[in-house]
This record gives structure tokens, C-alpha cells and sequence, in this order.
């Protein structure tokens, strides 16, 4: 598999401009987003693990570049009742 993680700039993932990083050789991933806190993070096994903060949306695709699922970081709206 292959991530794209993009950033958080304000401006569509489909801008030509908006920085992203592309990680390969993917075999796992583990999203985590902690009780307390907005902030994710995403465990990725290719060769061996490594971690990496999502600071924007992460579109995971297949070897053929096709997008077979993607994720959101954003926090979810809570009911303060």
C-alpha cells in the first residue's frame, strides 16, 4: 500500500500547493486518537514501524495508486450537555 499524508494548510488536498508526504512499502497501519486530545497519530508497519503525527486528511491507496480508503483527523464535535 502507499499513504499520502497531507498537511493541514487551509486549502483543498486537490491544490497543486498543498505539501503532502508519501510513504510506500506499506503492509499495516494503526490509527490512534487519544481520549483526551484532537491529535492523531497513525503506527505504520512496512519496513519495520515507524510514527507519524496526521496533521490533515491521509488517503490510503493501492500499489496502483488507486485510493482505497481514506481518514480524517478532525476532531469530533462533542454535545457539551
Amino acid at each position: 500500500m502507499i499513504l499520502k499524508l497531507m498537511s493541514n494548510e487551509e486549502i483543498p488536498d486537490d491544490d497543486s500547493r498543498k505539501l503532502f508526504k508519501i510513504i510506500s512499502n506499506v503492509d499495516e497501519v494503526d490509527f490512534h486518537r487519544p481520549d483526551n486530545g484532537p491529535s492523531v497519530d497513525i503506527n505504520i508497519r512496512g519496513i519495520g514501524w515507524q510514527t507519524e503525527w496526521i496533521k490533515g486528511n491521509v488517503y490510503i491507496m493501492n500499489d496502483q495508486g488507486k485510493t482505497i480508503q481514506t481518514f480524517g483527523c478532525a476532531p469530533f464535535p462533542y454535545n457539551k450537555d
